[in-house]
């Protein structure tokens, strides 16, 4: 016998983590790449956030890691977050001028250590917060990147700080 089931409707992601039923489908769904590039464009169309947070997260990442597979893996990472959030119907809630002003921050303002503190911080504030969500980046994005899957998480990581800033 199988059972069909859909997800379970989130608002309140990134604050919590997904419950188990959608961290399974999600692991499923985020192992395509369609339905990543699909909810990460739904995602910046009705997020301002992710519309300014996305590039800003990968051009800051660049000031960091200069090797272009590195930054390839945390654009996906920064998508995956973004389709993950719009799938799970979190409630988008953001100040525009907190994110253009992180985004600046992200991109040319902050010096290099303190990028480096803000990924590690947001690494480290994804993997003990939201540990389902973490292990959803890891198994989907690991089909793609293989050994360089840390820098998907470390995208999907930059993505959720990057949100819970703007708020």
């Amino acid at each position: 016998m199988s059972i069909i089931t859909g997800l379970e409707l989130q608002p309140r992601f990134p604050h919590e983590d997904l419950s188990d039923t959608n961290a399974d489908l999600l692991e499923l769904m985020l192992a395509n790449p369609d339905v990543v590039h699909q909810g990460h464009l739904q995602g910046e169309r009705f997020s301002w956030a992710f519309r300014v947070g996305h590039p800003a997260a990968v051009r800051g990442s660049g000031r960091i890691y200069e090797n272009d597979l590195h930054i390839e893996a945390i654009d996906h990472g920064v998508a995956s977050f973004e389709a993950m959030a719009m799938l799970v119907g979190a409630e988008i809630s953001e100040d525009e001028f907190t994110v253009n002003a992180n985004a600046v921050a992200l991109v040319s303002q902050l010096k290099e250590f303190k990028l480096q503190h803000y990924l590690d911080f947001a690494l480290d504030s994804f993997r003990e917060d939201t540990p389902r969500a973490v292990e959803v980046v890891n198994l989907a994005s690991r089909r793609f990147y293989g050994a360089l899957t840390s820098y998907a998480l470390l995208g999907a990581a930059i993505a959720r700080q990057f949100e819970l800033d703007a708020i």
